[in-house]
This record gives structure tokens, C-alpha cells and sequence, in this order.
């Protein structure tokens, strides 16, 4: 059986462009899209519906997304389904079928970042598979707006970009994001940072610069050594290797202004700890400006 792409959906604008967004990435993965929408009746919740009216429409607007896509993606296969359930365990339930699960994020502005809500917090923090999030805007819903005959191609100058931790290297997360970056026929721009310390006697702080400049090449090899096997594994990948002093959050979300894809990892804790989302991964799905997929690996 054929894992899925599979989405969730509840009709609100961010759920739209999510849905849009996945179904490109089923393209690109040459896997069938499914949209499921978790939902269950909450009688003490303000709404203008009741039980009946609320059932009927939650029924119909997933199947009506589904018949949208059909006739954009013709070769596309697209199923919807709704499952009753609260959102989190239904979804978590489906993620573990999938090769990846694709939620929708609410964008606030240019300085706050992006809404995550609870729900997609929790999946992400206790998912076993890949987790995408698409933000609503108007540049994901043009792309799918010009795909009338099929999927739209990202433009090839428009990166992958990978963060990766040196210190608890990932091969989960390097076979996901330079096997994205194969299909999307897309450069991978792989960021590593690493901070400088600063010579802590005073007769030593002439050295800082030289101290620096060590590290810098000490790292950019520490990098180059990390991604030598994936590339000969993807030789038509070209890689940028990118060795930041600095922060590797911010480096990061500036990176995925002018990217088509943001790849970060979340470590899965040992069983004597709760899940958790690290601040680089945290700082990704808050502020990126590209859909963020985050892959959870092991300690």
C-alpha cells in the first residue's frame, strides 16, 4: 500500500492553503493526497450551528476541497474523509501512516511570525513522522491558482534549505531533506552554527581574531565531513555548505525568506522525559517565511 500525503483540514483559510500546498508535495513525491478532517461535536462551544447543521457541513467541506484539487491535479489521487475524534490523537493516528502530514499556520505579521496553535504544537512535538506547516497567504494560493493543468514548479534558484545540529547529527533528517531536494530538483542550502568563545585571560584577547578564524575553518570542515556521504548518495544535489558564527535560529529564518522549503529536526527525548521542541526548531515554526517541515529523529 502507497503511504499518503496526508492533510489536515477544517475550512479555515490556513486549512485551504495547507490543502493547496500538499497536494504540489504529493505531486512532487509521486504519492496520493488525503484530507482528513478530526472533529467531534462540542456542545458547550458558542456557534450559530447545532449538532445536525455542524455535522453536515463539516462532511461536505472536505469533499468539496477534494473535488477542487481533482480538477486541478487530474493526475492526482485525492481522497477526504472525516473521522470523528478530538484533533490531536486523530491526527497523530494518521501521521504514523503517512509519509508526511501537512497542518496550516496563521500568519500575524512580519515581526510577530506565524500563529501555531495548540493543536499543530502538540502534533509536532509528538509525532514519529515528518510534519509540514503552510502558512495562509496569498503566494501559496497563487501558485495553486496558476496550476490549472497540473502542479506549478518552484522556481529552480529557490533553495531547500537545511539546519543541522553537528552535535547530535541526524541520518533521518539528512536522508528526508536531500531526498526533498532531489525531487524538487532544488539546490539544498544545508546552515550549521556554531558560536565563537572569546579568550577569557586579557593577555590573550589579541588572539581573538586568529582564535576565530580556527573555529571557522574547524566547523566549515566538521560540516563538510557531515554531508561528504549524502552527497555522494545525491550527486545531482548541489550543495551550499553554510558555517555560521551566530545564531543559528536567526540565520535560519532569515535564510527562508528567499527559500522554498525550511527542513529543521526535532529530537525525540528518552523515555524519562516529556516531548519537548527545541528553541532553533521553535524559532522555525514561528518565523520562517517558507512552509517549515519538521522531521523528529532520535537522541
Amino acid at each position: 500500500m502507497t503511504t499518503p500525503v496526508t492533510v489536515g483540514f477544517d475550512g479555515s483559510p490556513e486549512a485551504d492553503a495547507a490543502v493547496d500546498w500538499a497536494a504540489q508535495e504529493a505531486v512532487h513525491r509521486e504519492r496520493p493526497l488525503r484530507i482528513v478532517y478530526a472533529w467531534e461535536w462540542q456542545p458547550y462551544r458558542l456557534t450559530l450551528m447545532d449538532a445536525r447543521t455542524e455535522r453536515h457541513w463539516v462532511r461536505h467541506v472536505p469533499h468539496q476541497a477534494a473535488s477542487a484539487l481533482a480538477g486541478r491535479y487530474p493526475r492526482l489521487e485525492v481522497t477526504a474523509e472525516v473521522l470523528g475524534g478530538a484533533p490531536v490523537p486523530t491526527l497523530l493516528s494518521e501521521s504514523n501512516g503517512s509519509e508526511l502530514l501537512v497542518l496550516g499556520s496563521r500568519a500575524l505579521s512580519a515581526w510577530h511570525g506565524f500563529v501555531i496553535g495548540s493543536v499543530a504544537q502538540s502534533i509536532v512535538a509528538h509525532s514519529t513522522g515528518p510534519v509540514a506547516l503552510v502558512r495562509a497567504s496569498t503566494e501559496v494560493s497563487e501558485a495553486a491558482a496558476a496550476a490549472e493543468s497540473g502542479p506549478a514548479p518552484e522556481p529552480a534558484e529557490r533553495e531547500v534549505v537545511l539546519g543541522v545540529d553537528l552535535d547530535n547529527p541526524s541520518d533521518d533528517l539528512m536522508s528526508f531533506s536531500f531526498a526533498t531536494a532531489a525531487r524538487r530538483a532544488a539546490p539544498l542550502h544545508v546552515v550549521h552554527g556554531w558560536k565563537a568563545l572569546a579568550p577569557v585571560l586579557p593577555d590573550t584577547a589579541h588572539l581573538g581574531h586568529e582564535h576565530k578564524e580556527h573555529l571557522a575553518h574547524k566547523e566549515e570542515e566538521r560540516l563538510s565531513e557531515a554531508l561528504r556521504p549524502w552527497a555522494d548518495t545525491y550527486p545531482d544535489v548541489t550543495v551550499r555548505e553554510d558555517s555560521h558564527a551566530g545564531s543559528t535560529a536567526d540565520h535560519l529564518v532569515n535564510c527562508s525568506r528567499d527559500a522554498q522549503l525550511l527542513l529543521v529536526g526535532r529530537r525525540a527525548p528518552g523515555l524519562h522525559l516529556g516531548a519537548r521542541i527545541g528553541h532553533v526548531t521553535h524559532a522555525a515554526m514561528h518565523h520562517s517565511a517558507a512552509p517549515v517541515i519538521v522531521v523528529p529523529h532520535n537522541e
